[in-house]
Parts: C-alpha cells; structure tokens; sequence
C-alpha cells in the first residue's frame, strides 16, 4: 500500500471514528456526517476506479527522481552518466518492459555538460547523426542498441548522437539545438528530429509535467525566449489539484480535474500558438540549411496514440506546414509512409513507445535517404 492509499484510509477512519464518538452531539454530530459520507463515497468511486479502469503506468522505485536534474534553460535534463536499470509497470503490478539505460557525458567542441544516452560508434571520425526529440527517440522501454538513434547509425556506418529526452516539446528540442549547435559548422551533420504533435501542446504549456522548459513567442521575425513556460501561461493548479484530490489519494478525481485543465488550455490555444511552435521548426531547419547541415523531420501522424492525448488538435492545419518545410531546406518522413501505424507489432505492449522493430524499419527508410 502506497503512503498516498495508507492517508485515505486512515482520513476515513478517523472522520468515522468522530462521527460515533460525537452520535450524542446532535449539531457537531450533523456537521461530520457531510464530510464523512462525502470522502467514504469518493473512496468507493476510488476503489471501482482502481479495480476496474485504472490503466496507468509508470516506473518503479525512485528512477524518474534518480534519472532528471532541473535545468534553468531546458527544464530539466538527465542527471548523471552510468547505467541505470529501468522497469516501468501499471498500476497492477505487471510489468512492461525491464531494461537498462546506458548514458554518457557530452563531449566535443560543442559540449555543455549534457548527459545523453549512447548512440552508435564506429571507431573513427565520420558524419554525425544527431537525433533530437522526446521519449520516441530516447528510446523509452528498449535496450541501448534498440533505440532509433543506434539503429540508423549502426545501419548507415555514422556514428550516432541520442539527445532524445522523454517528455521534451519543440521548444526544448529548439532551445536544445540552440545551445548546442546554433555557432558551429554542421557540414558533416545530419539532425533527426521525431516530431509529434503533443510537442506544439508542451511547449504551450497545456501539460503540468513540463511546465519549467522554455516559453518562445515571436517578436517580428525573431523567436524570443520569455523564460519558463509556468510564466507565460494560464498558471499552475497543480498544488491546488494535489490538495483538493487529497494528496493524490484519490487518483480518478485528480486525474479528472488534470485533464479538464488541460482541455481547458487546448481550448484556450490560438492559431498563432501553433504558428509559432511550429517555427521553431522552421526556425531550426533554415539555421540547418546555413550552417551546412542536413534536416530531416520524422512526422509520427495524426493516428499515432501521442498525437490523440486531448484531441481537437488543428491536424489539418500542422500537415500544410509540415509540407513545406522541404522550401526551409528539410526533408520530411511520414511514419505512415513506412509501415503500418497501427500495427501492434510497432509498439512495446501496454506501453505505447516504438518496439525495436519499428525502429529498425524507420533506421532502415533513414539509411536509404542519407545514401
């Protein structure tokens, strides 16, 4: 039993214990009885929740505390080089996938002191893959040689950089490539950006779990950066959320108010919040372009499960823009024009990330294209 399930029950004796020890004061008695009756029903909502259509999932033990550091610029990055044993599982207990994350110190002329997950390395000098992105990239539920970013490398005799950060939006993956890479030569790079929808919905701050990467909004034909997203929109709930759901306890009712938040925010979104997420993009590509790189932008569709979160997302409107990103210098790649998007096999069971067999298939498409 977690600490969260140990306070709802102990809440719920003791309001119920009041109630019997204050049966002989009518008025006091009377008052307990509301807050009593009301927690006892939502703790029964609770247990059918639980029971019947909970399907979270998440890591065990203390990974996530473990894994990330804050970052003043970024929001948060990996914490520290080693090898870290990831076993993510749902709230019955089963578990999905057990791996091990391998991560490395951030070397080279363009170094900063980040941490990222190995890539592929052929033994000498050659034209370097650089991957950006979320979770899709990282790799997320695979072994170190099963990530997309070692694939295409292995496959295409480059050596590979993974700067895939799960949970990270355009604005991190932008702000990522400016610190990094925005002063140097890229002639002899390749970036790989695996872009979902959702990111645009990051960087806008509809989520409360990525609330501190940066804010950008668009002063004439620059992307200025206006500091961490919780300053730039609607504010945090999220304490509020944590209170009133009694400290988490009552998981249905937290998750509720959450996505009635973040519905709220979507909704709130106006053309030009998209106009200037999918900027950066453009932003990114032309930079690219001028520094002597290449851009190619893996689009993961609208039919993907992480482009379909909240929904009602102008689809139609990205896909326009996303088609003339070749004008910017980019090449653009359609999950759905490789294979089967809806394919199980695609996807890690009960967890949704790219199997090792999807991303062989995209690594393959991508070996094909940089010949």
């Amino acid at each position: 039993m977690d600490i969260q399930t140990f306070l709802l029950v102990i809440l719920n004796f003791l309001l119920v214990l009041l109630v019997v020890l204050t049966r002989r004061k009518k008025k006091l008695n009377n008052l307990l009885l509301i807050p009593t009756s009301t927690l006892l029903s939502l703790s029964l909502i609770e247990v059918g929740y639980r029971l019947f259509f909970e399907r979270e999932t998440y890591y065990a033990g203390d990974f996530n505390e473990e894994f990330y550091k804050p970052d003043s610029t970024l929001g948060y990055t990996i914490e520290r080089a080693g090898r870290f044993e990831a076993i993510k599982i749902n709230n019955r207990n089963d578990t999905l996938f057990k791996t091990i994350y391998s991560i490395a110190p951030d070397t080279g002329k363009s170094s900063f002191g980040l941490y990222s997950r190995i890539g592929y390395n052929q033994g000498k000098d050659s034209t370097e893959l650089i991957f950006l992105g979320c979770s899709f990239t990282f790799g997320e539920g695979l072994t170190d040689q099963q990530s997309l970013p070692y694939l295409a490398g292995e496959l295409s005799r480059k050596n590979s950089i993974n700067l895939g950060c799960s949970g990270y939006g355009i604005n991190q993956v932008y702000q990522l490539y400016l610190e990094k890479f925005k002063q140097q030569h890229n002639h002899h790079r390749t970036f790989v950006y695996s872009f979902l929808y959702d990111h645009i919905l990051r960087a806008n701050g509809v989520y409360e779990w990525n609330k501190n990467g940066p804010f950008f909004t668009v002063k004439g034909d620059s992307l200025i950066n206006a500091g961490p997203v919780a300053n730039n929109n609607n504010g945090t709930v999220n304490k509020l959320i944590h209170y009133v759901s009694i400290f988490g306890s009552l998981r249905f009712l937290k998750k509720l108010l959450t996505f009635s938040v973040e519905r709220k925010r979507l909704k709130a979104l106006k053309e030009q919040d998209y106009q200037n997420s999918l900027k950066m993009i453009y932003h990114m590509a032309s930079l690219i372009r001028d520094s002597g790189g290449q851009f190619i932008v893996i689009n993961w569709d609208a039919n993907n499960w992480g482009n379909k979160e909240l929904n009602n997302l102008p689809f139609n409107e990205i896909e326009k823009q996303l088609d003339q990103l070749s004008a910017a210098g980019a090449h653009l790649v359609r999950v759905s024009s490789i294979t089967n998007i809806q394919d199980e096999a695609n996807f890690i069971p009960g967890d949704g990330h790219p199997s090792a067999w999807m991303n062989y298939k995209i690594a393959n498409y991508l070996e094909n294209i940089l010949k």
